[in-house]
């Protein structure tokens, strides 16, 4: 879709967080926009990585959902944009056309997550973040979602053994011992909501 707009040139594609990387640094995008769900290197990470080396280039994140805590978590990454897979796609222009000029771009449904976030009064510090690698912290979401570590390790084509020694070192890192402790965890830290 992007490609048939005739202001935007699509120069490249990658298929996981790693290619991004390597891409940005060979075709130097003036945009990235980046599901945050990638395999072998999260959205987030490949984010960081490429705002340490890129400072000038402009990541976009997309994701399926979003918590107050991820965006926050996102724009300290170095994101630029963030926009809930769902938008229309006059939002995604928007936000490419936005982060192309170096401004910051939130579609009004990201907005409303920190809004309602901050009425709550819910915290936006990044205690987890202090304790947890985003790695670690991608697969605490994905276990308090109720995923398998045979699951998540298919969903991030990393191997059983890995995931399951990801899951120990979260619980070690947390001092919490039970699912139920997981979940409560990453729903007090804005991991995963309700809806």
């Amino acid at each position: 879709m992007l490609s048939t707009q005739p202001e935007i040139e699509v120069v490249g594609e990658a298929s996981d967080g790693q290619e991004l990387v390597a891409l940005a640094g060979t075709l130097r995008p003036g945009v990235v926009l980046s599901d945050i769900n990638l395999p072998k290197l999260d959205g987030i990470e490949a984010t960081s990585q490429i705002h340490k080396d890129y400072s000038d280039m402009g990541v976009i994140l997309l994701a399926d959902g979003c918590s107050a805590q991820l965006i926050i978590r996102a724009l300290r990454k170095g994101a630029l944009g963030f926009l809930v897979r769902t938008e229309d796609f006059k939002q995604v222009l928007e936000a490419v056309k936005a982060v192309s000029s170096g401004r910051r771009f939130l579609s009004s449904q990201v907005s409303d997550h920190i809004i309602d976030a901050v009425v709550a009064g819910k915290s936006m510090d990044e205690n987890l973040d202090e304790q947890l690698s985003d790695r670690e912290l991608e697969i605490l979401q994905l276990i308090a979602e109720g995923l398998t570590s045979a699951e998540i390790a298919v969903k991030l084509e990393i191997s059983k053994r890995t995931a399951e020694t990801h899951r120990t070192n979260i619980m070690r890192k947390l001092g919490i011992n039970s699912q139920i402790e997981i979940i409560r965890m990453a729903f007090r830290n804005g991991l995963i909501s309700l809806e």
